[in-house]
């Protein structure tokens, strides 16, 4: 049978070895969590990079649509100015077609129009039906007694003149010469109230 003294010995020896195993299995804990207390701070950091990084991309992104929306807005406002000013010119011609001062202005466009064919024969000349008189008149009056004149509602504003077989024609209408001059007109009413950034 062993000894008192062996017993000690042993319950000594297993007594170190379980202190020792304890102290490792404690070291490897402690390891472990602070490990894992590292990997979840760098992942907290790189989840809070990655969230400000997509906050900051969005915020550039709705600031970017919202100024071309703004843009967008502005430019269509500036349109609608200048496309509401266009209209009153083409209401203002409308009122001119039927004043009394439009015989003035068909005096003009008939000169203007005889000039450009001059030289050519059995020439048609077209108008507004309430004129038809006034430019047979005016045709007589100044050399053009055999030139036909016929009235049009596509004249309504101007004259034309055409061949009889009307393989061509040229026209001289308030409306013709506002057209030939739009872009233009457009593009002045946007620097006069606008500025030169107007077509922005």
């Amino acid at each position: 049978m062993a000894s008192p003294a062996l017993f000690e010995t042993m319950a000594r020896q297993v007594e170190a070895e379980c202190a020792e195993h304890l102290a490792k299995a404690r070291a490897e804990a402690e390891r472990i969590l602070t490990d894992a207390r590292a990997k979840a701070r760098a992942s907290t950091e790189a989840a809070l990079a990655s969230a400000k990084a997509e906050r900051d991309r969005l915020d550039t992104l709705w600031k970017q649509k919202g100024e071309a929306e703004s843009v967008r807005l502005e430019l269509s406002m500036k349109n609608d100015i200048v496309e509401a000013l266009l209209a009153e010119v083409s209401a203002g011609i409308r009122r001119m077609a039927t004043s009394p001062e439009f015989t003035k202005v068909i005096d003009r466009m008939l000169a203007e129009l005889m000039a450009a064919v001059a030289g050519t024969s059995g020439v048609q000349i077209l108008g507004p039906p309430a004129h038809v008189e006034l430019i047979r008149a005016w045709l007589a009056d100044h050399g053009h007694a055999g030139v036909k004149a016929e009235g049009s509602t596509e004249f309504w504003d101007g004259v034309a003149v055409q061949d009889p077989a009307r393989t061509w024609r040229v026209s001289n209408t308030l409306s013709g010469r506002f057209a030939r001059v739009d872009q233009a007109v457009r593009k002045h009413c946007m620097t006069t109230l606008f500025g030169s950034g107007g077509a922005a």
